[in-house]
């Protein structure tokens, strides 16, 4: 997404979660590089926001470890290290996993049917319909598990941690797309052990493209704490 889109969006949804979504992009993308201020007041200007939904946005993120506060200096962007991006990945791995196995174990012909249909769309999918579709597949998924508050809030963390990935990581796309068709089949044959082995492979498989690509650009840094 660009910049000018993120601002399209903000407009129409001005909230802290939406600041913190932009500004994730602009760290995963190195603009914010670690040890960097982030310029509240430069960031509601850009956005057309006030400074409360920014203040909001950097509470969020550094409850998830992305920047830390200091006291009257403001908010520092955090190193993100490899052993990080590796362990989140072998988290949402065996979450997703399990997930996987349930709709294999669980399978009903209503959701067959609608797994096969996912699975013909992500063929031939464009980017963009790969995500639309990877989202389906998910939605799909979790039908088959008796958690629904559960559900709920792994739809929200999977788009938005998969949407920031395939904006800064774009190869993802192409391992989430032929990863999830044969995650499919795994479903559709019943087989949960290998559903679940195809989905942890697929996070890893994604976990060392972020990697290297956070190394090629030195996204990867010091903690935090000296303004630039």
């Amino acid at each position: 997404m660009s910049e000018a889109a993120a601002v399209r969006k903000l407009e129409r949804r001005s909230s802290g979660e939406m600041v913190a979504d932009h500004l994730r992009r602009e760290i995963f993308a190195g603009r914010f590089a670690p040890g960097d201020r982030i310029p509240q007041e430069e960031v509601a200007v850009r956005l057309g926001v006030s400074r409360i939904p920014v203040r909001e946005a950097l509470m969020i993120l550094e409850n998830e470890g992305r920047v830390r506060m200091e006291h009257q200096r403001g908010a520092f962007v955090l190193g993100m290290d490899a052993g990080s991006v590796r362990d989140n990945a072998e988290i949402y791995g065996r979450v997703y996993g399990f997930i996987a196995r349930r709709a294999a174990e669980q399978r009903t012909p209503e959701l067959c049917d609608r797994l096969g249909t996912i699975a013909e769309g992500l063929a031939t999918a464009s980017p963009a319909e790969t995500w639309r579709l990877a989202e389906a597949y998910l939605d799909a998924a979790l039908a088959a598990t008796a958690a629904p508050r559960m559900a709920w809030v792994l739809r929200q963390t999977r788009t938005l941690a998969v949407d920031n990935l395939f904006d800064v990581v774009p190869e993802t796309m192409e391992i989430t797309r032929t990863g999830t068709i044969t995650l499919i089949e795994a479903i559709l044959a019943g087989d949960a052990d290998r559903a679940e082995a195809v989905q942890t492979d697929m996070q890893r498989r994604g976990a060392d493209l972020v990697v290297q690509a956070f190394a090629s650009r030195g996204a990867a840094g010091p903690e935090a704490g000296t303004e630039r």
